[in-house]
């Protein structure tokens, strides 16, 4: 998230604050718009990626064998790795499905012998229309620069660029 905003804000850095403010408003602007474009568009109940995770896992959840003990907790294993899944914590000892909120391939597993649809597992953050409640607040366009009163003071510039301390690199002539 850092670098794509970084990304964003590269240009701007260099100008005075408030058109270097206008500027990150304007691209965050342009970018939400287009995010609630295509989600809006999008007709899963998950979000894409997520739904692409979510299939990778189901192709890695035929491998492991499980043992159900009745009290929608099971232990599931291949070969010498085992790991405990607890549908009412809603837990598994690889801690992924903890972690990322997505059911990991044991959890999958053990969905489809309870003859559930892992999809109930996925954390509700991750519905698509949760993912539309974050972006149904809009962004308000401003007015120009021109428009806006003067206030007779000097703009604000960005910082001057200064020397680091250390060793200064040497140039290397050719």
């Amino acid at each position: 998230m850092c670098e794509t905003f970084n990304e964003y804000i590269l240009e701007a850095r260099e100008k005075p604050i408030i058109q270097m403010l206008e500027e990150i408003m304007i691209a965050l602007m342009i970018r939400m718009q287009s995010t609630r474009e295509v989600m809006q568009k999008w007709d899963d109940s998950l979000c894409p990626r997520v739904r692409e995770v979510l299939e990778r896992v189901k192709n890695e959840h035929k491998y492991w064998g499980l043992v159900y003990n009745g009290d929608n907790k099971f232990e599931i294993r291949q070969g010498l790795v085992g790991y405990v899944v607890n549908f009412n914590d809603k837990t598994c000892t690889c801690r992924m499905w903890q972690i990322s909120g997505i059911p990991c391939c044991h959890t999958v597993s053990c969905s489809y012998f309870k003859k559930e649809d892992p999809e109930s597992y996925v954390a509700h953050w991750f519905k698509t229309e949760n993912f539309l409640k974050a972006y149904k607040y809009y962004l308000q366009p401003l007015k120009g620069e021109k428009i806006c009163p003067s206030t007779g003071y000097e703009p604000f510039l960005p910082p001057l660029g200064r020397r680091m301390p250390g060793k200064l690199k040497k140039q290397i002539n050719k």
